[in-house]
């Protein structure tokens, strides 16, 4: 959860300051929320598919300057949205304050993202060659077919390569070792480097 939240904190708090995009090229939309249901964890939220909204794209509940809850889209119709909470705190109730982060449109901010944030996930699975892994981080995270990346196992790179195949939330990558017959392992350490604000051409 940490890890997850020092990737999405800067962008969403860098994706505030985008202007003159469409609705489904913006990655914060605000809105409000409406019925909340307690026993099953759920609000309806003021935005859905016309706005680019889509099944997963994360969402927070304001109460003042307080986030009162926070979750995951869970359904979607043109207009109007479903969540499914996953925190709650005190103050939750209907028709609070909402920040929805567009997954799908978070590339838009790839260039615009400081070379100081990086963007890192865990392997989650690797295949038994061991040329490929999956990772734990895909398209809602801003990541792209081509992407570099750098595996690493206690702060050490043991791998390098790039991303061959983008979903919504994993991706496959295609490495190469650095470190002797060090091959990577579920739960390594995965670093999308050089990261998106960087131009130059890195070198191990």
């Amino acid at each position: 959860m940490r890890e997850w939240l020092a990737t999405v904190v800067p962008i969403l708090l860098l994706a505030f300051t985008v202007r003159g995009q469409g609705a489904r090229e913006t990655p914060v939309l605000v809105t409000s929320s409406g019925e909340y249901n307690a026993e099953r964890q759920l609000v309806t939220l003021g935005l859905g598919r016309d706005e680019g909204v889509s099944v997963g794209d994360h969402f927070w509940l304001f109460h003042q300057d307080n986030i009162t809850g926070t979750g995951n889209v869970y359904l979607v119709s043109g207009t109007q949205s479903v969540g499914r909470l996953t925190f709650t705190g005190r103050n939750i109730g209907a028709k609070q304050s909402a920040v929805v982060l567009v997954g799908a449109s978070l590339t838009a901010l790839r260039r615009q993202v400081s070379s100081d944030v990086a963007l890192r996930s865990r392997v989650a699975r690797v295949p038994p060659a061991r040329r490929t892994a999956w990772l734990d981080f895909g398209r809602r995270s801003g990541l792209r077919e081509g992407d570099p990346v750098v595996i690493r196992r206690l702060n050490l790179p043991i791998s390098r390569g790039q991303l061959e195949i983008v979903e919504e939330e994993v991706s496959l990558a295609e490495l190469q070792p650095l470190v002797g017959n060090a091959l990577p392992e579920p739960g390594d350490e995965a670093e999308i480097w050089p990261p998106p604000g960087v131009d130059l051409e890195v070198r191990l």
